[in-house]
């Protein structure tokens, strides 16, 4: 009789279980009124592992967002660094081209001012040639004018005097244009244009007191046309230095 009260008490104990077990939404019954493991756990499991990968992401973005902020920060940086060496780089090379272009000013001017001296002393030179020829074209007239006092036909030397004259008078408005003569100076900044315009204008003004020069050596030669035609007339010796001999003869 124990044995049985004890077995009947099991099989009801069980049956009161398993109707437990069936109206519990969260709990499940096995074998032998064994209660099964519920499924909380691993619904917070991946509720976390979603709220770390969450995070991960965020952290991630931040630390892109940061790394795209600095090198926005450093391009700009090297923008202005760069902008700044081209503006140096510019001002240097106006200072630079101030420095050139007031070197070839000086340059310019220095030989224009030897330009000025040498044209100069060319017209100094010229005067002074043109004055000797005007006294010695009044010891010529002198003579002519006593030879014909003393009776002696002086019409072949009156004549050449006075292409003498013409002759003089050219080579005067020859030594005027040189003195007239102004050097066309280059405002350009290039040092080769600037040394061959100079260098133009000083072969220029050469030539212009080349053909001063060329017309005095003509007047000199027109006048000693007339020395050795006033000796001829007066049966003196003509030699080399006929101007000479015929301007000093009274």
């Amino acid at each position: 009789m124990g044995i049985l009260a004890v077995a009947s008490s099991m099989l009801l104990a069980g049956a009161v279980s398993a109707r437990d077990g069936a109206d519990d939404p969260v709990s499940n019954t096995g074998e032998a009124g064994v209660i099964a493991p519920t499924s909380v756990a691993p619904i917070k499991n991946r509720e976390q592992l979603r709220a770390n990968e969450d995070a991960r992401r965020e952290e991630i973005r931040e630390r892109m967002e940061q790394q795209k902020a600095e090198m926005g920060e450093r391009r700009e940086e090297a923008k202005q660094k760069m902008e700044e060496q081209k503006e140096l780089i510019s001002q240097r090379r106006d200072e630079m081209k101030d420095l050139r272009d007031d070197r070839l000013s000086r340059a310019r001017e220095m030989k224009l001012e030897a330009f000025k001296i040498h044209q100069s002393n060319i017209v100094r030179q010229l005067n002074r040639a043109v004055e000797n020829l005007m006294q010695v074209r009044e010891r010529i007239n002198d003579r002519i004018v006593k030879a014909e006092q003393s009776g002696r036909n002086m019409s072949e030397a009156k004549t050449l005097l006075i292409t003498a004259d013409a002759k003089i008078a050219l080579a005067k408005d020859e030594i005027t244009k040189v003195v007239a003569y102004e050097p066309i100076v280059s405002t350009s900044t290039s040092s080769s244009v600037s040394t061959s315009t100079l260098g133009a204008d000083l072969v220029k003004a050469r030539e212009v007191s080349k053909s001063a020069i060329e017309a005095i050596k003509t007047a000199k030669e027109a006048l000693r046309d007339v020395v050795l035609s006033i000796a001829k007339n007066m049966g003196l010796r003509i030699g080399q230095n006929a101007t000479s001999t015929a301007t000093s003869t009274n």
